[in-house]
């Protein structure tokens, strides 16, 4: 006879007994329980880590997710390497497809953009831990489908496993995996691979090493720059960056509309070497409407067709870069711009850098004041009869300083066609100075050049990426200063248009905190 305590175990048996089962259906139905448990042990700590910076950053607009392993966690230059799409960086040390398959909903589902892009390069090292490529792919094709229950109309793209000199000796099973999920992206909607490993290998077939650092497994600055390139070029074949609509744009202040920018510092450092019609199609392409024209000696043969390519695309050449001597009514390189401008019968500004050198010889301040201000004068003078205006520009030193500007263009008593061209990436040594030196400076602007500016870092920065540059654009929301402003692009290494696109971004950034 039962008694009523066995009844009441066997009971407690029979309900373990359908707990575990349906357990075990539950887990059976899980396509990456072999994974889940070693996935969560080793990273949950990094996803942890990740979902904290998700929770206190704001995604940008039209951004592009990076997702994936070390090679996506390193990459310190991807801000300025995908301009003028922003990135949002999401990666974490030692991603296998199989953790990332495992953490992928909680990477991705709290973020708004454009695109994803996902490298992972872990799966096959040559370890006896490898997977199979089947099993890689499989778990890629889950990666794609988690993604795609949330995000149905973004593209996705793949970038191609690398081949490094450190895992050289497994390249043949990592070429058949690349084949692999090459062909997996093929047949799908929407999905893209982005070729790469070819470039990394030399005329022999073997791993270029300069394109690592020491631990031959890592890209280098070469390697990133090489990269960025290829994974740029195939993405701009899908998406294009997104432009400020025409109610956004029709919404800002009239001098921060991108058809009233200046566009600055394009000729000598464009890195596509455009000549005059190429540069003025690129404005045009940009929606901008204006050119300071900057130039070295190569150029003076061209002038009269960047005229003339500029007028066809009804872009205004605001001003002319033009250094000059103390004395620049006897500067030959000064007269023949003024020769030049008087023939075309252009009315524009002449943006003047005066020597600096040459000043501080003058011991007496005063006396420094009086020459830069009969310098100024004297170009004023002479290109007044033209309808043209002298701006006095600050390339750093002594005539540099917003309160030496002020100092010498008021030293000119009233000559109504000067004024000052002040550039923020030649203001480091001068950020202590404000806001006030905007203040005073601002009777006298002609032109405020914007950069990225963080006081101890690069010169040469997008806007939108420097430390002080929502800082600036209080001051001179503070200033009223409602007066033309430049952006420029000063980085050779880079596409002009590339360099400009990156600045309109983040002045959009900017303009929308």
């Amino acid at each position: 006879m039962m008694t009523r305590h066995n009844c009441k175990r066997r009971g407690g048996n029979v309900l373990s007994s359908i707990a575990f089962f349906l357990s075990s259906l539950l887990l059976l139905d899980d396509p990456l329980v072999q994974y889940r448990e070693a996935a969560v042990r080793q990273w949950e700590k990094e996803i942890l880590a990740i979902e904290a910076r998700d929770a206190q950053q704001q995604d940008p607009e039209n951004a592009i997710l990076f997702i994936g392993s070390s090679s996506i966690r390193r990459w310190e230059s991807i801000g300025n390497d995908m301009a003028p799409w922003p990135a949002i960086q999401r990666g974490y040390g030692g991603a296998k497809f199989s953790d990332l398959a495992v953490f992928v909903d909680r990477i991705v589902s709290p973020h708004k953009f454009n695109a994803l892009v996902i490298f992972v390069g872990n799966d096959i090292t040559g370890s006896v831990e490898d997977k199979s490529v089947p099993e890689v792919v499989r778990l890629f094709n889950h990666i794609v489908a988690s993604v795609r229950s949330r995000f149905s109309k973004q593209p996705i793209f793949l970038i191609e496993i690398t081949p490094t000199p450190r895992r050289f000796a497994a390249w043949p099973k990592i070429k058949e995996l690349n084949a692999a999920l090459r062909a997996a992206c093929e047949s799908g909607t929407n999905l893209h691979f982005i070729q790469t490993a070819d470039k990394y290998l030399d005329a022999d077939g073997n791993p270029i090493e300069t394109y690592f650092v020491s631990d031959r497994l890592h890209q280098n600055a070469t390697g990133y720059a090489l990269w960025s390139k290829l994974i740029k070029a195939k993405v701009e074949q899908v998406i294009k960056p997104a432009k400020p609509s025409a109610a956004a744009n029709s919404a800002r202040p009239k001098n921060l509309r991108v058809n009233q920018l200046v566009a600055w510092c394009i000729v000598p450092f464009d890195a596509a070497k455009r000549g005059p019609k190429e540069r003025a199609a690129m404005l045009s392409d940009l929606g901008l409407r204006r050119l300071a024209y900057d130039w070295r000696e190569e150029h003076v043969s061209s002038w009269d067709e960047e005229v003339d390519a500029l007028a066809a695309r009804n872009i205004e050449l605001t001003s002319f870069w033009c250094g000059s001597s103390l004395e620049p009514t006897k500067d030959k390189s000064i007269l023949r711009i003024v020769d030049f401008l008087k023939r075309r019968q252009i009315k524009t500004e002449l943006w003047l850098m005066l020597p600096d050198n040459q000043l501080s010889k003058i011991t007496d301040e005063g006396q420094r004041v009086a020459a830069a201000a009969h310098a100024l004068r004297s170009l004023a003078d002479l290109v007044r009869p033209m309808g043209c205006r002298v701006g006095l520009y600050n390339h750093g030193g002594w005539i540099g300083r917003p309160s030496v500007m002020v100092r010498v263009v008021q030293a000119l008593h009233g000559t109504e066609n000067v004024g000052i061209v002040y550039n923020f990436h030649h203001a480091h040594e001068d950020l202590a100075e404000f806001p006030a030196a905007l203040a005073i400076m601002k009777p006298y602007l002609l032109c405020l050049n914007l950069n990225g500016t963080t006081p101890t870092g690069p010169k040469i920065q997008p806007i939108g990426q420097g430390v002080l540059d929502y800082e600036i654009f209080q001051w001179i929301r503070q200033a009223n200063y409602d007066g033309p402003m430049g952006i420029l692009d000063h980085r050779p290494e880079l596409d002009a248009k590339d360099s400009l696109q990156q600045n309109l971004s983040g002045l959009s950034r900017l303009l929308d905190r």
